[in-house]
């Protein structure tokens, strides 16, 4: 019997070897989210990316406040449009950090298949950020998944 572990380890494998595009609507279901009106809610199983843009503190350290707040707009408008092209939805940008959701407020049967193209479409990208700004810029992508209620409680919008 294989584990967890290594069921996930060879399926991001082999996500690695597709193309980095997301899937076509048509192959994959789509189904929307409860009602911004509905305060009860609805169970839904998500998948969250949290990226981290490591080593932020020693490019404040080296470089000019100019060239790190480039290096992060780069980051962060690299980082939301790869996700927002595989139908995440950006929860927040926290310091040098994105955290985003897959499932949540739109829901489709390959959540978790999105979350993992997009991880690795980002860890492509940030190789053109590192060339850009002329130094190695490194991206630690952590992926979870379980079930939530989805609603506006709490929501500031």
């Amino acid at each position: 019997m294989v584990g967890h572990r290594r069921k996930l380890l060879d399926a991001i494998a082999a996500l690695r070897g597709a193309a980095m595009e997301p899937p076509d609507e048509s192959e994959h279901g789509r189904t929307s989210a409860a009602s911004p009106a509905d305060a009860i809610g609805e169970r839904r199983q998500v998948t969250v990316l949290f990226a981290d843009l490591s080593g932020s503190t020693a490019f404040g350290q080296q470089l000019d406040a100019e060239e790190v707040h480039a290096l992060l707009e780069q980051f962060y408008d690299r980082t939301d449009r790869i996700i927002q092209q595989h139908d995440g939805h950006i929860v927040r940008h926290i310091g040098d950090c994105v955290m985003a959701v897959f499932g949540a407020p739109v829901a489709h049967d390959n959540d978790a298949e999105r979350a993992a193209r997009a991880a690795l479409a980002i860890q492509a990208a940030i190789r053109e950020v590192s060339a850009r700004v002329g130094r190695p810029v490194g991206v630690p992508i952590g992926l979870t998944g379980g079930q939530v209620v989805a609603s506006r409680t709490g929501s500031a919008n």
